[in-house]
């Protein structure tokens, strides 16, 4: 049985929680100097031929970039952490958690799950996470508006350290009304799951 599949009878735990508002959900995502890992949009006036400004330019490898880890809540942003070289993995992840965090977890980070339970966590503060489940987590939103925002300045980053210092200033501008709002739509995102038996959901 395929990870999506096993979403639905999973989720229906939290179907009945209703107040996401005391959680704390985290994620790392990676964050580049040229382009995005993702999908680029453009408004199309019907015709086939792409226009100029309806192109990106790309460099390879994206000209290089930074893992950024975080948390949002109903509050706002949380602490976030920029990793410069490598991958956020297991020795990393632990790090951030003895230097700075009821939060939730990879469904199988079996690792650092023992973490939490190894320094006393209730295991009604941790929550099982589904891997893979961008359309529950509520901050994939702040990742598509947090890599738009270095693309505003006047002009690139040239450096890996000048990209953390822009991702760290754009990062704290997010209001808690925005993360409120991410928050709030949590019910109909783990319905719209459910609904859709593991599948593709608006969210």
């Amino acid at each position: 049985m395929s990870k999506s599949e096993k979403h639905p009878d999973h989720l229906s735990t939290y179907c009945k929680l209703t107040d996401w508002r005391p959680w704390v959900i985290s994620d790392e995502t990676r964050v580049n100097m040229w382009g995005s890992n993702g999908n680029s949009f453009f408004w199309s006036d019907g015709g086939n031929n792409l226009l100029t400004h309806q192109i990106e330019p790309h460099v390879q490898g994206y000209g290089g970039g930074v893992m950024f880890w975080s948390c949002i809540n109903a509050t706002g942003p949380g602490y976030g952490t920029t990793i410069i070289d490598g991958s956020i993995h297991l020795s990393v992840y632990v790090n951030i958690l003895e230097t700075s965090l009821l939060d939730t977890l990879d469904y199988f980070d079996l690792h650092i799950k023992d973490w939490f339970n190894k320094h006393g966590f209730s295991v009604d503060t941790i929550m099982n996470w589904p891997a893979r489940s961008s359309g529950l987590n509520p901050i994939e939103h702040a990742w598509y508006q947090l890599k738009r925002r270095p693309n505003a300045y006047p002009t690139r980053s040239t450096t890996k350290e000048e990209l953390e210092q822009r991702i760290a200033t754009e990062w704290y501008k997010f209001t808690e009304k925005v993360c409120l709002k991410y928050m709030d739509r949590m019910p109909a995102r783990v319905k719209a799951v459910i609904k859709s038996k593991g599948s593709l959901t608006k969210y």
